[in-house]
């Protein structure tokens, strides 16, 4: 079985995301990619290929695996004309 770690979720306002707890935290399992947590977080199949994800103030894409105590932001740009 495996464990499970902590990591800090930020994210816009317009990113609508479930099951965050007191700060912003949320518990994986350890070897969760960022595809993981944005399907935890119930974030729309429509939404995620656009999910831009930084880790510790570092771009990173889906697959990257996270690890205790990450600070995880998702940004879901908005355009317009």
């Amino acid at each position: 079985m495996k464990g499970r770690i902590t990591i800090v979720v930020e994210s816009t306002g317009l990113l609508h995301i479930e099951g965050l707890g007191k700060n912003g935290s949320v518990e994986v399992n350890d070897g969760a990619t960022i595809e993981d947590l944005l399907n935890q977080l119930k974030v729309e199949r429509d939404h995620q290929k656009f999910v831009g994800a930084f880790i510790n103030g570092e771009e990173r894409n889906r697959f990257t695996t996270l690890h205790d105590h990450d600070k995880v932001t998702l940004l879901l740009p908005i355009g317009g004309g």
